[in-house]
């Protein structure tokens, strides 16, 4: 081979580790870039992760309990499931409400800024959890229980166990269509 020959592969390899060089050290730019933005924007969303109620334990846990207005009656607001954050769901209903009455919204464990637990889910066990914060939080019986979708299995459960605490039962109309369907 030529000495101009050697030179042309040579330069062709020099010209694909360029190519090879540039592209990581773009992948690099763009994996350092991304990392920096994603810390800035996370420092900003710090706000937004700052709980709206008290935090109070129960059970070794912390369990969100957020209360609002004044008055001789307390309303408690009780999530259904798949409630992401039970204190802005219900916000646009209790917000009418909190003139007159005290409000309190339990957000169970695994809602909104309550803890996620791995410990047994049953009726009983959520019944006291609930009890325990609303008690924790200084919040006392009776109230005015204002369930929604499947927490009106649990606050049946808290009027029939716990009739002294219960005042009223107040079952969204939703709850009530499904069960005279059916």
């Amino acid at each position: 081979m030529k000495n101009g020959a050697w030179q042309m592969i040579f330069l062709r390899k020099v010209h694909k580790m360029k190519i090879i060089l540039i592209i990581f050290a773009a992948i690099v730019l763009f994996v350092t870039v991304s990392f920096v933005r994603h810390k800035v924007c996370s420092s900003k969303e710090m706000d937004l992760l700052t709980p709206l109620g008290e935090l109070v334990e129960v059970n070794g846990h912390n369990m969100s309990v957020y209360t609002e207005g004044t008055g001789d009656k307390t309303f408690v607001f009780m999530s259904g499931s798949g409630t992401c954050s039970p204190i802005l769901d219900f916000k646009s209903l209790y917000s009418l409400l909190s003139n007159e009455y005290k409000i309190a919204v339990v957000e169970k464990f695994g809602y909104g800024f309550s803890d996620v637990v791995d410990k047994n889910r049953d009726i009983d066990t959520i019944l006291s959890e609930t009890r325990m914060a609303l008690d924790k939080a200084g919040i006392e019986p009776p109230y005015v229980l204002c369930p929604h979708s499947m927490s009106g299995l649990e606050a049946l459960y808290w009027a029939q166990k716990y009739p002294e605490e219960v005042e009223l039962l107040s079952v969204w109309i939703w709850l009530c269509r499904t069960i005279m369907m059916k």
